[in-house]
């Protein structure tokens, strides 16, 4: 099962603001980083577990408790602060802080974050107002400019004088009578 760093920061998020919408007693923490892996475990429902060999912490330069409690609210600040603003904070001592600094820290981050994703969606729609009415504008202007253009055919009446006659006589130019018509009719018919 694959899990997203947004995912991994959202399920310690979830574990630790019980802990931070407290009093003081709840930020104790166990002598050992083992101890304390096994307590996090044991208070989590993810299918994410800690490490739970000292030794382990130990190659990593986490000791106590507190150290664990640290380096995880620090390795989520982290994550969180470069998913947000593309680097990481490396200027930030996590290690002269507490683990209560640290998750204040982590806090306001998220909080941050949550305003510039409404922000973003607000400009996303807007954009998306703005590229709709740009081009419904295009449309209707090209529409205009096709209309400005004749059909052929189009700029002549199709029917001339009460609509009795016609166009393509009037066009020829033939100006001819009943009497010349019927005089043609006449001629072709006897030589048939």
């Amino acid at each position: 099962m694959k899990i997203t760093a947004s995912q991994l920061r959202k399920i310690v998020q979830e574990e630790l603001d019980p802990v931070s919408s407290e009093g003081p007693d709840t930020w104790t923490f166990a002598a050992t980083a083992e101890e304390e892996a096994h307590k996090v475990n044991d208070q989590t429902q993810s299918p994410l577990k800690l490490v739970t060999d000292q030794k382990f912490w130990e190659d990593q330069g986490v000791v106590t408790g507190e150290d664990l409690a640290r380096t995880i609210l620090a390795s989520s600040y982290s994550d969180s602060y470069k998913e947000l603003n593309g680097i990481r904070p490396r200027w930030i001592k996590f290690s002269e802080m507490s683990p209560r600094e640290i998750q204040k820290m982590l806090t306001n981050l998220n909080a941050e974050a949550e305003r510039k994703d409404a922000e973003d969606e607000k400009w996303d729609r807007e954009r998306a107002d703005i590229e709709a009415s740009t081009a419904a504008a295009a449309a209707a202007e090209a529409e205009e400019e096709a209309m400005k253009i004749p059909e052929p055919g189009e700029e002549f009446p199709s029917l001339q004088g009460m609509g009795r006659r016609p166009r393509k006589m009037r066009e020829s130019g033939a100006n001819i009578s009943r009497e010349s018509l019927r005089a043609m009719i006449i001629e072709i018919m006897g030589e048939i």
